[in-house]
């Protein structure tokens, strides 16, 4: 956003889609990840391995959705979003991320589970 800002009081920055910001793209993504989460915890068995699955699946959807709403961003814009940059930004910087994902998330269900906070179903 003060990249955007700027814009108001210099030459350095327009004041266009850019001044939506990277915080839109990741609602997109996480409005898209949660979804998929939900959905795909839904309607996959409830065994400790498919946990993975979804949290795979909507990872991944997550990161699609974002880079469509990037690509459409930066067709209105008019700069550039190439695929070497979808690829190096949606998954490759973001290993660290998938990673404590893949490490953190279905400890947690399989632990609420066992508490009974959640069913399992």
């Amino acid at each position: 956003m003060p990249e955007a800002l700027s814009g108001l009081y210099s030459d350095l920055a327009p004041l266009g889609l850019y001044a939506l910001g990277q915080d839109s793209l990741i609602d997109c993504e996480l409005l898209a990840y949660g979804l998929l989460a939900g959905l795909l915890y839904q309607l996959l068995p409830k065994k400790y391995g498919w946990i993975y699955l979804s949290l795979a699946g909507a990872m991944l959807g997550g990161r699609v959705v974002w880079g469509l709403a990037r690509t459409v961003m930066t067709l209105l814009d008019g700069t550039a979003f190439t695929f070497k940059e979808f690829l190096a930004a949606g998954f490759v910087q973001a290993i660290p991320g998938i990673i404590l994902h893949i490490a953190i998330i279905p400890p947690i269900i399989y632990a609420l589970r066992k508490a009974h906070v959640i069913a399992d179903e």
